[in-house]
């Protein structure tokens, strides 16, 4: 059996499981950029202003931007054929490290 969203799809969990699996996700919207060599965020979700327990990780304060490019995920370099979906597969709830480069740059 497979779960599967908009952004990947994962395996099933399994009963009495501690969350192994778990697809982790950014809240956030990306596209390839060959140029630029990571994937570009086009649309950072925002949540809900009043309760941060449902914002995205992105919406937190000093996150990246739209238009910033997101090249690492761990220090785990992203390709076209390595989206952020799936190296943030298994993730879920853990701590990541994320590499940007701005916009501008």
């Amino acid at each position: 059996e497979l779960g599967a969203s908009h952004a990947g799809a994962a395996p099933a969990e399994e009963e009495g499981g501690d969350g192994d699996g778990m697809q982790g996700f950014l809240g956030a919207e990306t596209e390839w950029d060959a140029g630029a060599g990571g994937w570009r965020l086009t649309r950072c979700l925002r949540g809900l202003p009043w309760d941060e327990r449902f914002a995205p990780p992105l919406a937190r304060a000093g996150a990246p931007a739209e238009g910033d490019v997101l090249t690492a995920v761990n220090g785990r370099r992203l390709s076209a054929s390595l989206p952020p979906e799936r190296a943030l597969s298994g993730l879920a709830g853990r701590e990541v490290q994320l590499s940007f480069r701005p916009q501008s740059g």
